[in-house]
């Protein structure tokens, strides 16, 4: 692959993460509610991007 060029199969690869991504992010948004949902997340981003992670 020449940087900074995608091929197809990485296209559909990253694709399919994504579509699996926002499956699992419906089914834990349903089972939590929206508000908790959107709680849980920010917080996983705060964990992520804090120095716990490095």
């Amino acid at each position: 692959m020449v940087a900074g060029v995608m091929t197809q199969r990485v296209f559909a690869a990253c694709a399919k993460i994504v579509a699996t991504l926002h499956k699992i992010e419906d089914e834990w948004r349903a089972e939590l509610g929206e508000e908790d949902f959107a709680q849980l997340k920010a917080l996983l981003m705060r964990v992520w991007e804090s120095p716990l992670v490095r």
